[in-house]
């Protein structure tokens, strides 16, 4: 009914790049950052430039409105993630959607969410 009070964004993290779905709208935005935020060991080596690129991204795929609301946000480390994240890049990826402005952040791991799946909620409960 009010979807658009609770937004969702599906965000793949790709090396330097950030690919950004609104569920709502099936509005696709891929930001390629200017600023390296990722190495060869990491997919986030440099944090702030990481969560300041996502907050700018995050603007760019959500409908302009006169509120600012919060999007859930669904984070999926598609760089670096063979054999799944640990502890640590899993912290990393919830604060840096958290940082960006995020109501809610998921992790998922595993094969692309489609819209269905994302407006169905079915990242909830892992992979």
């Amino acid at each position: 009914m009010f979807s658009w009070l609770n937004p969702i964004v599906y965000v793949q993290v790709e090396q330097n790049t950030f690919v950004l779905l609104h569920a709502q709208s099936n509005n696709q935005h891929t930001a390629k950052s200017a600023t390296p935020f990722a190495n060869s060991r990491l997919a986030v080596a440099n944090f702030k430039v990481a969560e300041s690129f996502l907050k700018e991204s995050l603007v760019a795929v959500l409908p302009r409105s006169i509120f600012r609301v919060s999007p859930t946000v669904v984070m999926h480390q598609r760089y670096l993630s063979e054999g799944g994240l640990s502890q640590v890049e899993e912290r990393v990826l919830n604060e840096l959607g958290y940082g960006a402005g995020a109501r809610k952040v998921y992790l998922w791991q595993g094969s692309d969410l489609t819209t269905d799946k994302l407006l169905n909620k079915g990242y909830i409960g892992g992979a």
